[in-house]
């Protein structure tokens, strides 16, 4: 597990930094108020960048210079991986996160159709063993929200059980939250996701957004997601796409994450539970994170909250620095205590031991200490995408098949040339 013993005592006695620290804890309070019902995995992300900025902004600069044995070179790793992921061609031809939703099926690459989301009826979704209590408030909501199913709005006991549980066991509170979430789905035509224009909002972005892949399983059958938040250029993405069409994509990710999680249940004849949520932190560093991009990235996810209640059973936080781990120490507190006691944290060094902890070796990629590889590729980038800085590229091809629908085809190119190359194959190219 994480140390964090590296900061010297003046982090914490300086007059300056105590008031810099109040500004932060003031900052982290006012994220929590205004996010207090937000899915807890953005909320632990976006405390996550808190923590980062306050270690790369806010400290003197005696302890960076103090600390700088103990830190990775963050600049270097970042300018390293941006030279090798950022191979467009190669993102092309492996078609990199394209079955970012399908690495819980036997065969992830039997078919490029990713899980969708049964919007209507019932989808047969077992039950999990029910507390005491709830099978007679389950019962009462669903005489509540009797209206809904009479024009085959999704009422199964399934989904009423996690809207119940997300809000305490509060009949009230879970049909309220339950009817906001139906009335948020016909604002965005989310029941119409088939529709929407997927070349743009899921498939031309996915090698670099959202840089994460679902794929096998924990030791106890938990589907498992790694998200390389260390591979994310957050900055980049909201500055050349902006944050509104950034949300569009965060929905469709939402839904598909929902789709697999719910077709890896059915299939393999078990209630929908929770998975494990891995945030992989190598990489992070202070060109990518500041107070204001952790401010950006609730806003991103803040429809999370309704579209994905208690489906995290619990996130490990891996290849966090010494600096890092001080920070989170400081302001996890801030967290509500069930979402707190489901975060576990470990460093570069502890990493491996904590992952195992959860899942089977032959279950973990490669870069992450354990034994799976896709295609030979420990990053197992096919299903995990790999982040990184968007090229402007392919920025441009995203505003084009948004506005048009279509990106004029230019034919192959060079990575120096400058022009850009295809229509939707520019970003993945077509299946085989």
């Amino acid at each position: 597990m994480a140390s964090a013993s590296c900061l010297p005592r003046t982090l914490l006695d300086g007059s300056k930094v105590a008031f810099d620290l109040a500004g932060i804890v003031v900052v982290s309070l006012v994220l929590v108020r205004v996010c207090d019902a937000l899915h807890s995995t953005g909320l632990v992300v976006a405390l996550t960048l808190a923590c980062i900025g306050f270690c790369t902004h806010f400290a003197p600069r005696g302890v960076h210079e103090q600390c700088k044995a103990t830190l990775p070179n963050f600049e270097k790793a970042w300018e390293d991986r941006s030279q090798e992921a950022d191979d467009l061609a190669e993102r092309r031809a492996n078609r990199y996160g394209l079955w970012k939703y399908c690495g819980l099926r036997p065969d992830p690459f039997a078919a490029d159709t990713p899980p969708s989301y049964v919007y209507e009826g019932d989808p047969g979704l077992r039950l999990p063993a029910l507390r005491m209590g709830e099978r007679e408030k389950l019962s009462a909501l669903r005489v509540r929200l009797g209206d809904l199913a009479a024009v085959r709005a999704r009422v199964d006991d399934a989904t009423l059980l996690r809207y119940l549980r997300a809000r305490g066991s509060s009949v009230n509170e879970a049909e309220r939250m339950f009817r906001e979430w139906v009335a948020f789905r016909s604002k965005t035509n989310l029941d119409s996701l088939e529709k929407w224009n997927l070349d743009a909002y899921e498939r031309c972005l996915a090698s670099w957004w959202v840089p994460c892949g679902l794929l096998r399983h924990g030791l106890n059958g938990e589907p498992v997601q790694y998200e390389r938040l260390g591979a994310t250029d957050l900055r980049r993405l909201v500055d050349g796409l902006g944050l509104e069409m950034l949300k569009k994509t965060d929905l469709v990710h939402c839904m598909r994450m929902h789709a697999a999680l719910e077709e890896d249940a059915l299939r393999r004849g078990v209630p929908l539970s929770g998975c494990i949520v891995v945030f992989d932190l190598a990489g992070l560093g202070r060109d990518q994170i500041s107070l204001s991009m952790a401010s950006t990235l609730v806003k991103l996810v803040e429809a999370r909250d309704l579209l994905l209640p208690e489906l995290v059973d619990r996130i490990l936080i891996v290849n966090a620095s010494p600096v890092f781990a001080r920070a989170w120490n400081m302001f996890s507190y801030f967290l509500p205590p069930a979402t707190r006691t489901k975060v576990q944290m470990a460093s570069a060094a502890g990493t491996k031991d904590l992952l195992l902890e959860n899942i089977a070796s032959e279950n973990l990629p490669g870069f992450l200490g354990g034994e799976l590889c896709i295609d030979g590729d420990p990053e197992c980038r096919r299903i995990i995408a790999p982040g990184g800085s968007v090229p402007e590229e392919v920025l441009l091809e995203f505003k084009a098949l948004v506005k048009t629908g279509h990106v004029v085809k230019q034919g192959y190119r060079k990575p120096s040339e400058p022009r850009s190359s295809g229509c939707f194959a520019c970003c993945f190219g077509r299946a085989a």
